[in-house]
Order: C-alpha cells, then sequence, then structure tokens
C-alpha cells in the first residue's frame, strides 16, 4: 500500500506502547469498506521515575492525527502515556542495498545502488 496524506487512516494502540496504523480502502462495486495494515510503531516503552519513585508503564492513553495543511503531503500524529507525548511523522521509505566499490581496468567502479523492498516508518519528531 502507497502512503499519502490525502487517504484515510486510523490508528489504534496497545497496552504495550505500541501504535498500528490501518488505511482505507474502498472495495470497489460494493458498499463495504476495509482498513488494511499499514505500519506499525513501538511509541513508548516501560520506564522509571527515579525521583518519584514510580514505574511507569508503556500504555498509551490517547492517539491523534494532527490536521495538515491540504497542499501538504506530512502525516503526523501525537501518541502519549501517562508522562510524555511524542510527535510522530510517518513516511514512505526504501531499503536500498550497496554494491562495493571496485577498480577494474585501472578505472573506479563506484557503488550501486539497488531498491530492495520498503514500506511505511514512522519518525520520531524532536
Amino acid at each position: 500500500m502507497n502512503f499519502d496524506s490525502t487517504g484515510e487512516y486510523l490508528a489504534v494502540a496497545d497496552k504495550g506502547g505500541r501504535v498500528i496504523v490501518f488505511g482505507f480502502t474502498d472495495l470497489k462495486d460494493s458498499r463495504y469498506f476495509d482498513y488494511s495494515y499499514v505500519s506499525e510503531i513501538q511509541s513508548h516503552e516501560p520506564e522509571f521515575d527515579h525521583l518519584s519513585s514510580v514505574e511507569l508503564d508503556e500504555r498509551i492513553n490517547a492517539v491523534e492525527f494532527l490536521k495538515q495543511p491540504k497542499q501538504s503531503t506530512l502525516v503526523q500524529l501525537l501518541s502519549t502515556n501517562d508522562r510524555i507525548i511524542k510527535l510522530w511523522k510517518l513516511e514512505n521509505r526504501s531499503d536500498r542495498q550497496y554494491s562495493s566499490a571496485s577498480v577494474q581496468g585501472g578505472k573506479i567502479m563506484f557503488p550501486k545502488a539497488e531498491t530492495i523492498g520498503g514500506g511505511i516508518e514512522g519518525v520520531e519528531r524532536k
């Protein structure tokens, strides 16, 4: 599934600190629709607050997509647990594999990049 900001998305969080994003897919010639898996983000990890001597669990309390201008292709969401709010940017990523550089016949052969896969990745914004 290709990721763009014009589509409709649904984010679901669990007690393990994960946010799972689903994308809306319209079933042609049918009155039904479906949400398909798009991406998964490990948003929060268990922490220990040394000042209060309290262990903070990774359970996510709320997830919210941020409204973007119509011309923007950026998709952002906020996730929060009991103490920390995190801002995530969702974007297309492609995995590349590079060959090694070599010398052939006195010429330097530069590494070549080959796309081997890709997907949608959540990047934490500061």
